[in-house]
């Protein structure tokens, strides 16, 4: 298998050893094997809204010592023996990438989990679940192209303009310094949620995080 997905991937080493492999979590019976962080790639994108995905998945793989390498189509890293992927596509084709590692590691949409912004819910809230609308998040969207909708989803609150401001300026812009405080802090707990979803099950991570609203 690991020949295979050097072809598939490339020749260059993968990131991840087992010295970076944290063991810190009890993973042995989660049925996730695939985290996905939706957003777009590049400085011009680095803090926009539309970037959630990426800044969770960063801050994870900060705290688990992780370290990303190439993968198909995405940045890579492992945490025992479950992938961590930052779709290098754009996020309208985030799917791509998903495809290839669910074909790869022969993954049902139940293995996986995608993480991303959403509109409708505000800043300092987050949501799981498990399939439902992609509500025009076109990486979402892209991803139910190729899996389905029944994969696993951490949303995180962006909110929405409260001014004339367009969608795409809204969600392609940067958060101010006060938004990426609070940003911060939902991060946080993000990567706590993950962690319960992972040793646990979507029903107990629900029951505990999707209530939580971090707003003064």
């Amino acid at each position: 298998m690991f020949e295979y997905i050097q072809k598939l991937f490339g020749s260059k080493k993968t990131s991840t050893t087992k010295k970076q492999i944290s063991t810190t979590l009890n993973l042995s019976d989660s049925p996730i094997q695939l985290i996905v962080g939706l957003g777009n790639p590049g400085s011009r994108y680095h803090q926009t809204r539309h970037n959630a995905g990426f800044m969770v998945l960063d801050a994870f793989a900060k705290q688990h010592n992780l370290r990303y390498g190439k993968g198909f189509k995405s940045d890579e890293t492992i945490l025992k023996d479950i992938y961590l992927i930052k779709p290098q596509t754009y996020m309208n084709l985030s799917g791509q990438a998903v495809k290839e590692y669910a074909k790869v590691f022969n993954l049902q949409a139940n293995n996986i989990l995608v993480v991303h912004d959403d509109l409708d819910l505000p800043l300092g809230r987050i949501r799981l679940k498990t399939g439902g609308s992609a509500a025009g998040q076109k990486g979402v969207k892209d991803t139910e192209q190729y899996m389905g909708s029944g994969f696993h989803r951490l949303k995180i609150g962006i909110g929405r303009p409260n001014d004339d401001t367009a969608i795409p300026d809204w969600v392609l812009g940067k958060l101010n310094n006060g938004e990426k405080q609070l940003m911060d802090e939902v991060i946080a707990v993000s990567i706590e949620a993950i962690e319960t979803l992972l040793q646990e099950d979507i029903q107990k991570a629900m029951s505990l995080y999707n209530g939580t609203d971090l707003r003064s």
